[in-house]
């Protein structure tokens, strides 16, 4: 959603890769099993119309509900490289998978324990993945001033060197 979005706000720019595009999840647990796929029957007219509209809406409701499986569907059709760390580095998701933890995903209309996910993800989760937020944070700042990163750097004081150059307006 947020890349058709991007395209749209900045036609000029559509064909070319984002900066970054950065998803925020609210969780998710890999260990549960994926949704089942829908059986190809050989079917005709309105029952086939129906099976089609029935996953079409099973489609969205599942991507609206479980925005990992959107990601991985939305990276696959990207189709990046495995070694193409560049463009790797520019489709960025940060979302924590409870299937390790002791914390079980809360369904929807358990309000009480968001709070015990949100501590749980400020303790367990976000310290382990602190140089990937401080990479994406930089990488947002540096693509305010119109400034392409060929190198972040981060040293024992915490001090940032981003080397790079500059790009023209588009």
């Amino acid at each position: 959603m947020a890349n058709l979005e991007r395209q749209m706000l900045w036609p000029e720019s559509k064909n070319q890769e984002p900066d970054i595009l950065l998803s925020i999840g609210t969780a998710f647990d890999s260990s549960m099993p994926p949704p089942p796929e829908a059986t190809n029957a050989d079917q005709r007219g309105i029952t086939l119309f129906a099976k089609r509209l029935l996953k079409f809406v099973n489609t969205v409701i599942e991507d609206s509900t479980n925005g990992q499986q959107a990601w991985k569907r939305f990276v696959r059709k990207l189709a990046i490289d495995e070694g193409d760390q560049d463009r790797q580095r520019k489709y960025v998701r940060l979302n924590p998978d409870l299937a390790e933890t002791s914390t079980s995903l809360p369904k929807f209309d358990e309000v009480a324990r968001m709070d015990q996910l949100s501590k749980h993800v400020s303790v367990s989760y976000l310290p382990s993945i602190s140089a990937e937020l401080q990479v994406v944070a930089n990488t947002l700042v540096a693509s305010l001033f119109y400034f392409e990163e060929s190198l972040i750097e981060v040293d024992a004081m915490e001090h940032v060197t981003v080397e790079g150059r500059q790009r023209k307006v588009r």
